[in-house]
């Protein structure tokens, strides 16, 4: 087959400076007392085993669901069977700063995505400092490296919030930074830009080389 390169997304890095937690206020949210997950309600994005790993967790901290969740097929219609003063659905949130906010200041991040390449969800949580909790498949660890915990099955998420929960400040703060750093050495849109700038280079070599031989 014809030669192939790969080019990741990127995504810029977000500081607690960066952001407002007065957002927080419109759900009674305290600052990382709260998990997040932000999808898509469907079942390959995996929130019915997020939420029903969560559940097996039984903390305190709520669990905030940001999707169109509106009921309009039987998937979504179970996911609201769920909801309650600790699962919260805010629906779709599509001002960026608020967005930003809503990850800066939870907890951890709950990645139940499934399918794709380098997922932009999963690259802004971890630009926002957020330690992941990831489905456990080859493209999230790809991207995520070691800066998350993976799961395989609601059991299995209940056990990393369990780990999180009762990890000292200062090795959480640890992995903020650690998520932050991934995509400084690896995701930043500079060396995204970069990557596309060598390729058309390289490409245009290799294409007035071709003509000169003609």
């Amino acid at each position: 087959g014809a030669p192939c390169n790969f080019i990741a997304y990127g995504a810029d890095e977000v500081s607690v400076t960066d952001t407002d937690p007065a957002v927080l206020s419109a759900w009674a949210l305290q600052p990382y007392r709260y998990f997040l997950v932000v999808a898509r309600p469907e079942p390959e994005n995996h929130v019915l085993e997020v939420i029903q790993g969560y559940l097996r967790h039984g903390g305190d901290w709520p669990l905030v669901v940001v999707g169109n969740v509106t009921g309009m097929n039987a998937y979504q219609r179970e996911l609201l069977k769920m909801a309650s003063h600790k699962v919260i659905f805010v629906g779709g949130i599509y001002d960026a700063d608020q967005l930003k906010s809503l990850r800066v200041h939870a907890a951890c991040y709950l990645h139940g995505h499934s399918v794709g390449g380098t997922n932009p969800s999963l690259l802004e949580a971890l630009a926002c400092g957020n330690w992941v909790i990831a489905h456990d498949n080859p493209f999230n660890r790809e991207v995520a490296r070691d800066a998350a915990d993976y799961f395989h099955s609601p059991e299995g998420l209940a056990q990393c919030l369990d780990r999180w929960v009762g990890m000292p400040e200062p090795a959480q703060c640890e992995c903020r930074d650690n998520a932050r750093r991934i995509v400084v050495e690896h995701y930043t849109w500079r060396r995204i830009v970069d990557a596309y700038e060598v390729l058309m280079r390289s490409e245009c070599r290799v294409r007035d080389v071709s003509r000169a031989g003609v």
